[in-house]
């Protein structure tokens, strides 16, 4: 539902409570007639940047999400409804679905699960759950050139139109156009740990490779967490500002279920987009630096495309997705020609492919099949999921896992790679290489540190 009022800025609280709250006393009274359960009234608004405008909130709860394609942007704070569960990913997608039954092609819920969704992720991961969306209560969304301050209530037998009308009303009434203990610039780093350190990691990746040449394992994704302590608790949405500048061509995201706790990241890569029935997906792996000028940037896009280690190591992600596929759809159109994804510090190979879904297909369906692919687990998943719980000395939570959003119509998830947890005054990053028979334990540690480089730089600044 659209209101056509003036136009007000995205910040004007008393402007957006003048024309909103009508609007959504109208909606809630209609749809008691209709029994729908979520609706979305939206309006537009002077041009809005949604990172600034996230960053003056003081809502405890926010989700921030651009996706690679950059064809829409939201900002959302406070929550109309939080859908999560211990139960299975079927379930609460059943939740999700039952909740959009408006079919309003803008009204999404954000969120994600863990790489492994079956065990509630302990401290600090908690926050999270192991599955977990959010309608936001109030968002900004950027789209086609144009800015609109959209608000979700929940109507029907189980809502009170009263207290969702107050609900609207507090978090307009909390919007602010500077948020006092935002601060621009990130504090200062006083310590660092890795975890494990490099001796740790050379060991557990000797000992995978024997597993490996044992038959046990073909391929396994190890991480590495690194722990920056700051003198200061250091503000989400300046490291996404930090992000935002640095990683074109990434899924931009920011999930912060309570104040002092937030996961962001810039990942690259694509679990899977869906529109009705038609599913797209891709296949990253293998990894080499960007070079300093044409002819070493083109030296190393060769050595990786020749590659007989990295091309195999890419092959066990494209076979699974392609076996998941072929069980998911009723028609595939795979591209087999591998290309070079080339990030602003790094480039990978990378492989696209497409399929028609079999009715009665859904989202928790496909989350099962592709999550987690041996882009960031490995192969057979069962085998190397128990292999990375006995040699990471760090609980993964929603590093590796799953984020995006599902709408009555579609659905779009990245996998949560190139990320940082922030927790108090510290920001944990993750980083994880694909190890494969023939890795080399000191290349594949020098690997991560290549990954991690944006990261990195958004923590130092924003400078490379």
């Amino acid at each position: 539902m659209t209101s056509t009022a003036a136009t007000p800025r995205a910040t004007d609280s008393e402007t957006l409570k003048q024309v909103l709250i009508p609007a959504v006393q109208e909606a809630l009274t209609l749809a008691r007639r209709r029994s729908k359960r979520a609706l979305r009234i939206e309006i537009p608004v002077a041009s809005t940047d949604a990172q600034a405008w996230c960053a003056a909130q003081s809502n405890p709860i926010k989700v921030y999400w651009w996706g690679r394609e950059r064809t829409f942007e939201v900002a959302g704070i406070g929550a109309a409804c939080h859908i999560t569960g211990e139960s299975g990913i079927e379930a609460v997608i059943d939740d999700v679905r039952n909740l959009m039954v408006e079919n309003d092609p803008h009204m999404r819920v954000y969120g994600g699960l863990a790489f492994d969704p079956k065990t509630p992720p302990p401290t600090p991961w908690d926050s999270f759950g192991n599955i977990s969306f959010w309608l936001p209560r109030v968002e900004l969304m950027n789209r086609c050139g144009r800015s609109f301050i959209a608000c979700h209530v929940l109507a029907g037998a189980d809502s009170c139109a009263e207290s969702e009308l107050e609900a609207v009303a507090q978090t307009l009434d909390g919007l602010s156009r500077s948020n006092p203990e935002y601060r621009p610039e990130l504090p200062s780093v006083v310590s660092i740990r890795t975890q494990p350190d490099k001796a740790e990691w050379i060991g557990a990746v000797s000992q995978i490779l024997e597993d490996i040449s044992a038959g046990s394992l073909e391929k396994i994704v190890l991480g590495r967490e690194t722990i920056f302590q700051f003198s200061q608790a250091p503000y989400p949405s300046t490291l996404l500002r930090h992000l935002a500048d640095l990683a074109a061509r990434s899924f931009l995201f920011l999930f912060q279920p309570r104040l002092g706790t937030a996961f962001v990241g810039a990942s690259p890569e694509r679990l899977y987009r869906r529109l009705e029935r038609h599913i797209e997906t891709e296949a990253i792996a293998g990894t080499r630096p960007r070079g300093e000028n044409a002819q070493a940037d083109e030296a190393y896009a060769e050595a990786l495309l020749s590659s007989e280690k990295d091309l195999r190591e890419h092959r066990y992600v494209t076979d699974a997705i392609k076996k998941a596929l072929d069980q998911l759809c009723t028609c595939t159109r795979n591209n087999d020609r591998i290309s070079l994804l080339q990030l602003r510090q790094c480039q990978h190979l990378i492989a696209s492919f497409e399929g028609t879904l079999t009715d009665g297909i859904s989202d928790a369906t496909i989350l099962n099949a592709l999550h987690p692919t041996p882009a960031v687990g490995g192969t057979p998943r069962e085998a190397a999921q128990n292999r990375i719980y006995e040699h990471e000395p760090f609980p993964r939570g929603w590093y590796a896992g799953s984020v995006g959003w599902i709408s009555a119509s579609g659905a779009e998830f990245a996998v949560a790679i190139r990320t940082a947890l922030l927790h108090g005054h510290s920001v944990a990053t993750h980083c994880g290489a694909g190890i494969v028979s023939g890795s080399s334990p000191e290349a594949e540690w020098d690997e991560i540190g290549t990954k991690m480089r944006v990261m990195e730089a958004a923590l130092s600044g924003g400078h490379e």
